[in-house]
Order: structure tokens, then sequence, then C-alpha cells
């Protein structure tokens, strides 16, 4: 098992932003695969709540052996928003990019 913190989040430095989420999950597996030498077929990515998000990016980027989503949120705008019934196509967390997976 391997965690990490987002830039900006925990004792890390660096700005929390969307562009760092993605970097920092890419540089984590990217250590998983060089430093630790784990092949892909071996690696469960699992993403909570925000974390959703680079989880999913990293999941449309690289065929691993699983991906856990717990609890995914459905949408971003969703969170600030409940009552919103249907997606956007400025949202992040749209259908599109989990189609992907």
């Amino acid at each position: 098992m391997m965690c990490y913190e987002y830039s900006g989040y925990g004792v890390s430095s660096g700005r929390p932003l969307e562009k760092n989420l993605y970097a920092d999950a890419e540089c984590a597996l990217d250590v998983l695969r060089t430093k630790f030498e784990v092949s892909l077929d071996k690696i469960v990515l699992y993403g909570q709540s925000i974390g959703m998000a680079p989880t999913v990016h990293l999941a449309t980027l690289h065929r691993v052996a699983a991906v856990v989503l717990h609890p995914p949120m459905m949408s971003g705008l969703r969170v600030v928003f409940p009552r919103i019934r249907r997606d956007y196509c400025c949202d992040i967390f749209s259908k599109k990019v989990i189609q992907k997976m």
C-alpha cells in the first residue's frame, strides 16, 4: 500500500490546485512503477472523495488491475449544488471522463 498527499494539503508544500492533484497522482504512480518496480497489473487505484478525480484521471491513462472509488463524488457541481439533476460540460467529474476507464 502506498499513500501520498496532494500539494498544499497536510504537510505537503505547494498549492492545492486541480492540475497539482493530477501531477501528484502521476508522480506517485511513477514512484510505484520505477522505484518499487510494481507493474500496472498489480496496482489497484483507490480514490476517496476529492481523490476520485486524480484516481479516475490515472485510470483513463493507465491500464491498472482495478479502481476503487469510495465514496465517489458524482459531480463536482453536485457537491456544491446537490439539487442539480444533470451533468454540465464544464464539470471535471463528467461521465465522459469516467467512460474512458
